[in-house]
């Protein structure tokens, strides 16, 4: 009896977000509209949801001196939780053309979108979301695994999801991978998926903006590489005092 009221309340979750994964932004009333649910259905979902802090939304004024509407969207915990949910069915290519056209603000990788499949890199870089998709789920698996709780326990701060937004990008961009040995690096992901990096890697040459985001990465490697250098002089010279 608790599974099936638990399912259900996860049904009454999924409908809202679901329409918003694929939808920049939205009224309580156009989601009820179009997932044909009540409309105090949805009211109550998308209060728990924002509570979660898997949706959010913004204040807009339907006249100069009218009441202000809010303004649903979908947060990148809600995407990530609704892309690796539990037992949910695997999302297609063509699903995520339509969710990084609705939400190319929210990730670099979704602004390229279309970047990667004028030059034949699109499996390549949807094979990367996906792997980055599950990295991040288990990384916060904490987080995500509040959506069944009645109440939120963990700490939320906006800058803690722009952090995570932006380790995700180099993660689907396979950055992370420039902290090793070039050699090393190819030998431990095998030649495949080495041929998948480089492919990936040729496009963030030719453009500016991900080349520039790749760029700052290394930069953000090379200081706290040489921050390091720096601790373990210190170290050694203490240590001879």
């Amino acid at each position: 009896m608790q599974n099936k009221k638990e399912s259900k309340k996860m049904e009454s979750l999924l409908s809202p977000l679901g329409y918003l994964v694929v939808h920049r932004e939205a009224t309580i009333e156009e989601i009820a509209k179009h997932t044909q649910k009540n409309y105090s259905t949805i009211l109550r979902a998308t209060s728990e949801l924002c509570e979660k802090n898997l949706i959010h939304y913004r204040l807009e004024r339907t006249a100069p001196r009218g009441k202000e509407l809010r303004v649903y969207g979908i947060s990148f915990y809600g995407l990530v939780f609704y892309l690796q949910r539990p037992r949910s069915i695997r999302f297609t290519v063509p699903e995520i053309r339509e969710i990084a056209k609705a939400h190319e603000d929210m990730l670099l990788v979704f602004k390229k979108w279309d970047k990667f499949i004028k030059t034949d890199c699109e499996q390549e870089i949807f094979t990367r979301l996906a792997q980055a998709l599950t990295t991040e789920y288990q990384y916060n698996v904490e987080r995500y695994a509040v959506v069944m709780m009645s109440t939120l326990s963990i700490a939320y701060r906006r800058e803690d999801e722009n952090m995570r937004q932006v380790a995700f990008d180099s993660l689907v961009l396979g950055f992370f991978y420039m902290n090793n040995p070039v050699e090393h690096v190819k030998e431990s992901v095998g030649k495949k998926d080495w041929n998948s990096l480089e492919k990936i890697w040729r496009v963030v040459e030719s453009d500016y903006d991900l080349r520039k985001k790749r760029d700052a990465f290394l930069d953000y490697l090379m200081i706290e590489h040489n921050e390091g250098l720096k601790a373990i002089s210190g170290w050694r010279k203490y240590l001879k005092q």
